[in-house]
């Protein structure tokens, strides 16, 4: 008699340490925050994916850049790994109907890690011209330039290398997220920032050893310098990784730079003349020092702009938290009467949201986000004020972005895609997860989704993408049943 009471004695034990194993990860979920919809959405894994879901992936290197289309080919920075050869940056272009390589272009390492991290993307999402020429950065500091038009060979029409024509100290980010300038095209010239920043070494906040300029403007058929802009060098905080942004300002057409300093810089497009500088830090933050970081900001993303309003995120870098929380800037660049200086309409500043690294989405009302702890938000674009958010992950957002459809709003975390509803409060409906991990948001391109992950660039069908699984594959429906 005595096996069977030892028998079931046995498994209440079993039963009991399962059920706090089970209230345990549920405690952890609770802790962490995730919100219950998207804990509960239904989850399509990629290794096994749907019919009529993958139209093609495509194998790359163990890291991937931010994703640009046009004129049928896909546009991606990536390294070489995988058995091709030795560590370098890799600019691939792909067709966009099949996944077939068009071409591609090799950028060898520079000999410094601080100038230039192993293993490393291109970061900087080409910009591609109607006449058929494509312009991103290199992993060697260089303002490249391709004809798409002649693909059989795919060498640069020209390379402008900044850091032997500028002097510019290339400081590269982090080796968990190193984020590059993505430039901007006007009329004959091709912007950029520099990346001019801080040395490594000694450590702290060494003076800058070069004055070398932050932005630039290059002659898009020659590649020569039209003209050159610098802010004050002892300013920059630690490198320069956003992006410029041409857009109309006080009449005319302004090439706007985020820089390392936490100000914003409008310039002349044609001209190169200064046209206003903004600071968008609060006036109490305080500077770095050889010793430790300040509470001032910077960039590390694009600015968007909506109804002559600029919208932009802050940071401190990519690694370690923030000392402040970094805030998300609203600038008006309507000019008033008698003054052609902008002005800081509002910061939304939430500690639990924290840094924003990637780029803003604006549409209608509304500003959205994606923040480095891993939270969707929306913000009221005239009241800075938060409207809806939701936490999806507890980190592996970095240079996540939102993209904004009628309905839904695609986001990438970690190893998965979300797809949220388009509508207040935010809910995800559903999860698609890959072995691998997503970097970098995803660019819907017509009918098409893709994706980069480490390892492969991904074509799904847009359609199949928002329609998601079927209801009963949901664990919100499992457990009603």
């Amino acid at each position: 008699m005595v096996r069977p009471h030892t028998s079931v004695k046995t498994v209440r034990l079993v039963i009991h340490w399962v059920m706090v194993c089970c209230l345990t990860f549920a405690r952890s979920y609770a802790e962490d925050g995730i919100d219950e919809s998207v804990r509960l959405s239904p989850i399509v894994e990629m290794a096994k994916p749907v019919p009529g879901l993958v139209r093609w992936s495509t194998e790359i290197g163990n890291s991937a850049g931010p994703i640009q289309v046009s004129q049928s080919l896909v546009f991606v920075g990536t390294n070489a790994s995988r058995n091709r050869g030795p560590d370098r940056g890799l600019m691939e272009v792909l067709n966009l109907a099949d996944g077939a390589r068009v071409g591609s272009v090799e950028h060898l390492r520079l000999p410094r890690r601080e100038n230039d991290l192993p293993g490393q993307a291109i970061r900087s999402r080409a910009v591609v011209t109607e006449d058929g020429d494509a312009y991103y950065i290199s992993n060697r500091g260089e303002l490249v330039s391709i004809d798409i038009n002649h693909t059989e060979d795919f060498e640069p029409s020209w390379r402008f290398d900044m850091i032997g024509e500028l002097g510019v100290h290339k400081r590269d980010a982090s080796d968990i997220g190193n984020p590059v300038c993505s430039p901007a095209a006007f009329e004959d010239l091709i912007f950029s920032l520099t990346g001019h920043g801080r040395p490594i070494d000694p450590p702290g906040l060494p003076p800058l050893t070069r004055d070398a300029p932050s932005m630039v403007a290059v002659d898009r058929t020659s590649g020569r310098v039209r003209w050159t802009g610098a802010i004050p060098t002892e300013n920059i905080l630690i490198g320069q990784w956003g992006s410029p942004l041409v857009t109309p300002s006080n009449g005319q057409a302004a090439v706007i730079f985020p820089c390392g300093d936490g100000s914003l810089y409008g310039f002349a497009a044609k001209t190169g003349k200064l046209l206003w500088s903004i600071d968008c830090n609060a006036s109490d933050r305080t500077p770095w020092t050889s010793t430790a970081r300040g509470s001032r900001c910077f960039f590390d993303s694009k600015p968007v702009v909506m109804n002559g309003v600029l919208y932009i995120g802050m940071s401190q870098g990519v690694e370690g938290a923030p000392t402040v929380a970094p805030p998300v800037v609203a600038v008006d660049l309507r000019a008033e009467f008698g003054s052609d200086q902008p002005k800081i309409l509002w910061r939304h500043e939430d500690p639990k949201l924290g840094a924003v690294c990637g780029d803003l989405s604006a549409e209608s009302s509304h500003i959205w986000g994606v923040s480095q702890t891993g939270s969707l938000f929306m913000l009221d674009a005239i009241t800075g004020q938060l409207r809806s958010q939701s936490k999806f992950g507890t980190g592996g957002a970095l240079f996540s972005s939102p993209v904004i459809l009628e309905k839904h709003i695609l986001v990438n975390s970690d190893e998965e895609l979300l797809v949220f509803s388009n509508r207040t409060p935010l809910r995800c409906l559903f999860r698609y997860r890959f072995l691998e991990t997503l970097e970098n948001p995803p660019h819907v391109s017509g009918s098409n989704v893709l994706v980069t992950t480490r390892g492969h660039v991904w074509c799904l069908d847009l359609k199949n993408v928002l329609t998601g699984p079927r209801a009963s594959e949901s664990p919100l429906a499992a457990s009603k049943r």
